[in-house]
């Protein structure tokens, strides 16, 4: 049994056993698949907008019990935000509930609200599922109804989160879909969303090496200061340990996993993402608080050439760091806490090439200790890493309307601050901070264009410099001084139960093979909690496969990313959020996420007039000129890029 079964269940797994039927076996539930109510069918004639689809699926299909014969078990369902009134009914009958909070609610209670609901079993003598959009086409029946308009219309082909349960009247179960109307559009079920678990390490064995040549296992190394990695053989987990420092030093060290146990990328291709799911928690740190708990990285990458990483700076030393340590490991090691990762690689042809079992063209995980304040110490532990992959096309469809769209107007530097770049000077030795330095002539540049977008450069910079441009982008597209409470209100914000897609669109007219980094970042919780999706640079290694890795990913001529507007020498580059509101976070305290985190969970949401951007989703991006270890790195490695569209989607979080 793997240890995670140790911490809380996840939602959709059992909720809820009787005392008194405690050998009884639970009915299981799965691959529901998403439903789109239509009204083509209907439209004979006339548009009749009559959104009702008969028969959607058939209930015993999808659920199974041992000791219970399946037609007469329970069904109900809940339905998710928006918290207004109900947009479906199965059946005639309505949800029990409406809202995210009501179904954490009940996740929290063990779903025992949910065994025999009153007058709310929409099984009950019917054999199928028939859905109606009650808010399109209320009962009774008149036709014909009027035709939906926006902003209904989009929010309702967009859908909602409905979660059902299955009851035997003693144990229950649940599962997710997403249930869409589409006017004009004909009834269908899509396949369903379903997570594959591909790999699990649970360190119940001593599989950690230094020496990268071997073929399996986690190769633990340090990039500075002076960490020192182990397994624990008590806890079954490998640490790494990390001593208090200087101020003006930082310490790093990571385990990554070697090529035999890359996942292959023949098990992603190009209809799959892959999760990466990490239980984390830190021992012995003093003083005993989390402030002292080092900062950790977690990532999914490609060779050394695309990274997709998760920054936990659960302390910076600054007025959050109160709410940071919402987000610190646990420290129970038979509770960690479970941070997720994902990464839609760009498919490149070579990737393909090199699909197979040992295939460079793997993905592998890597767990990093990132210790950049003095009074850092102690442990973090890895307990257990899965990786596994969901489909793209069914999970998180870019078909899916943006919730924001950053056109090239939108990626000016409103408030004249929002665009910087430097220099490293001098070079300071490993695992000490740099000084930096802005001197004109040195440093790359950030200029913008209102029809193009925003183009950085390191191109005109000397060869033998460091250099870092930055851009971050307003997501109100005006300056600070004139926002208004109706900006805060459309303000994207994030939310438990969601996952975010940020698509970036990206060309340049220089040669792929000699361009520099680029990191495109995602953040919430401030500076807390950040993402990365890491591109190159070109000679970031002396492997043929991974400069063709480098080559074909990175924007330019010769890219080979076949997901680009027409014409384009670049493409679509896709970075997967996973906000800090998750209770599996803290997975050694129990209750609701308000119980969890308390001080997160107050601020304020969605919809919301307040100025409080705790919660807001940012996104920016650097050019890093040049990191690359090659002795010729600086001399051919110079980024130049344009940035002319970016696109953010809201999906449900992928269950897994």
């Amino acid at each position: 049994m793997m240890k995670r079964l140790l911490t809380s269940l996840f939602a959709g797994a059992l909720l809820v056993t009787s005392a008194s039927v405690s050998f009884a076996a639970a009915p299981t539930i799965r691959d529901l698949p998403e439903v789109i109510i239509g009204d083509a069918e209907d439209n004979i004639g006339t548009d009749n907008n009559f959104f009702v689809f008969t028969n959607a699926f058939k209930f015993d299909d999808y659920a199974q019990d041992v000791d219970t014969t399946v037609s007469t078990l329970i069904w109900s369902f809940d339905e998710g935000n928006p918290t207004g009134p109900n947009w479906f009914e199965i059946n005639g009958i309505g949800p029990v509930a409406v809202g995210d909070a009501a179904i954490a609610a009940e996740a929290a209670a063990g779903g025992v609200n949910r065994l025999n609901p009153a007058g709310k079993n929409i099984r009950l003598g019917n054999t199928f599922a028939t859905f109606r959009d009650v808010i399109f086409s209320p009962p009774p029946t008149v036709l014909p109804y009027a035709d939906p308009v926006d902003p209904a219309k989009t929010q309702h082909a967009t859908g909602k989160t409905v979660r059902f349960y299955v009851s035997d009247g003693t144990q229950v179960t649940s599962e997710d879909t997403i249930v869409r109307t589409v006017d004009d559009g004909f009834d269908a079920l899509s396949p369903a969303c379903v997570y594959s678990t591909r790999q699990v390490d649970s360190f119940t064995t001593n599989n950690v090496t230094t020496n990268a040549g071997d073929p399996n296992g986690w190769f633990f190394s340090v990039a500075a200061g002076s960490p020192v990695g182990a397994y624990e053989a008590g806890t079954q987990s490998i640490s790494i340990q990390v001593f208090s420092q200087p101020a003006t030093n930082y310490a790093t060290a990571s385990y990554q996993t070697l090529i035999g146990d890359w996942l292959p990328y023949g098990f992603v291709g190009s209809d799959n993402v892959v999760r990466g799911k990490f239980y984390v928690f830190a021992s012995g740190q003093s003083p005993n608080q989390a402030n002292v708990i080092p900062n950790l990285r977690l990532k999914l990458q490609n060779f050394v050439i695309v990274a997709s990483t998760l920054e936990v700076l659960h302390t910076n030393n600054a007025a959050d760091d109160n709410f940071g340590a919402e987000l610190a490991p646990s420290r129970t090691a038979s509770a960690p806490s479970i941070y997720r990762v994902d990464y839609d690689p760009v498919d490149v042809p070579v990737l393909a090439a090199n699909a197979g079992p040992s295939g460079l063209g793997g993905i592998l995980r890597a767990f990093e200790a990132y210790a950049l304040n003095p009074q850092n110490n102690g442990k973090l532990h890895l307990a257990e890493s899965e990786i596994g992959t969901y489909p793209l096309a069914t999970c998180t469809p870019f078909s899916v309307a943006p919730a924001k769209t950053y056109l090239p107007p939108d990626l000016a530097n409103f408030d004249g601050t929002n665009y910087d770049a430097f220099r490293f000077f001098p070079l300071p030795p490993a695992g000490q901070f740099g000084s930096i330095d802005r001197t004109s002539g040195q440093i790359p540049t950030v200029t913008h264009s209102g029809s193009v977008g925003v183009t950085l450069s390191s191109v005109a910079m000397p060869s033998a410099n460091l250099g870092v441009a930055t851009a971050d982008f307003s997501p109100f597209g005006k300056p600070a001084g004139s926002v208004t409470p109706a900006d805060y209100a459309a303000m994207l914000r994030v939310e438990e139960g969601k996952q975010y897609s940020i698509r970036w669109h990206i060309t340049s007219t220089r040669n792929s093979n000699v361009q520099s980094q680029i990191r495109l970042r995602a953040r919430s919780a401030r500076f807390n909690w950040n993402h990365k999706l890491e591109i190159g640079g070109s000679r970031a290694s002396n492997n043929a496969t991974a400069q063709l890795i480098a080559t074909q990913t990175l924007p330019g001529i010769g890219c080979l990313n076949p997901d680009k507007k027409p014409g384009a020498n670049g493409g679509w580059y896709h970075q997967i959020f996973h906000p800090h509101l998750n209770g599996d976070i803290r997975a050694d305290v129990a209750g609701t996420l308000a119980t969890k985190m308390p001080l997160q969970s107050a601020v304020p949401g969605p919809g919301s007039t307040s100025s409080d951007t705790r919660r807001a989703l940012f996104i920016g991006v650097d050019l890093v000129d040049s990191l690359s270890p090659l002795s010729n790195s600086p001399e051919l490695e110079a980024g130049l890029f344009t940035i002319d569209e970016v696109q953010i989607r809201v999906h449900p979080l992928v269950a897994d």
